[in-house]
């Protein structure tokens, strides 16, 4: 299997690169991915790929439980072991730079109310900072606190 290549980064170069970067090229690289993604056979995003070191590939369409995703590491290495993951959300956050709501939850085994009260009790006591965005809270490890 060759190498695979999904596009290209850019960077901010002053004013008025974002614009001539979208008039110049944004369309010729753009159709690049979406060529890419049909010779993958890319139905929908997100897709994420399992490959092994045979090339023997699994494909996973959609956001899906992490169940799911476990599942198909395994149908391509069926001998592998599961990573001990921290035990109290004390070590979790302290093994973990940042964590969504939900990550935190599903790492603690909690519903996501539970897991919102924890955070928070852990943000009063300045050991995680929250961030809010547009898909919900992140919740950042306070350095040097924990």
């Amino acid at each position: 299997m060759g190498t695979f290549s999904a596009g290209s980064i850019g960077y901010w170069s002053g004013t008025g690169a974002v614009e001539k970067d979208f008039n110049d090229k944004a369309q010729e690289l753009f159709n690049e991915d979406l060529q890419v993604a049909r010779e993958w056979g890319v139905r929908g995003f997100p897709t994420i790929f399992f490959i092994d070191e045979e090339g023997n590939q699994f494909k996973v369409y959609g956001s899906k439980p992490y169940e799911i995703y476990e599942q198909s590491l395994l149908k391509l290495e069926p001998g592998a072991v599961k990573k001990k993951t921290p035990a109290s959300y004390d070590t979790i956050i302290n093994w973990y730079d940042s964590l969504t709501t939900k990550e935190f939850a599903v790492l603690n085994n909690k519903n996501l109310q539970v897991s919102e009260i924890i955070l928070k009790y852990l943000q009063e006591q300045k050991q995680v900072e929250k961030i809010s965005t547009k898909n919900g809270h992140l919740w950042k490890k306070i350095v040097g606190e924990l």
